[in-house]
């Protein structure tokens, strides 16, 4: 059976590593990774394949958030949301 592909928004590239190793202990696959820097993605729509999608709250910014939860939710884009911290507590 394929893992579940996960979409990660916020945060750099160090945060994307460090989740990648957590949730592969999951049997999840980080696929894609949107940064906090990179401005490109609010204007493409996000995968289709993926089944969950992290939003990293506290490590992007608040019309970024918005974008992002409203392409999930809005978008018919058939996957799970979380929206969290970077801290694994």
């Amino acid at each position: 059976m394929e893992p579940l592909k996960v979409l990660l928004v916020g945060g750099p590239e160090d945060v994307a590593r460090e989740v990648r190793a957590r949730l592969a202990k999951y049997g999840l696959y980080l696929a894609y990774h949107h940064p906090w820097k990179r401005s490109g993605w609010f204007s493409r729509p996000f995968p289709r394949d993926v089944g969950l999608v992290i939003i990293l709250k506290d490590m992007i910014g608040h019309g970024a958030y918005h974008v992002a939860k409203e392409k999930v939710v809005g978008g018919g884009l058939s996957a799970r949301l979380v929206v969290t911290q970077r801290k694994w507590v």
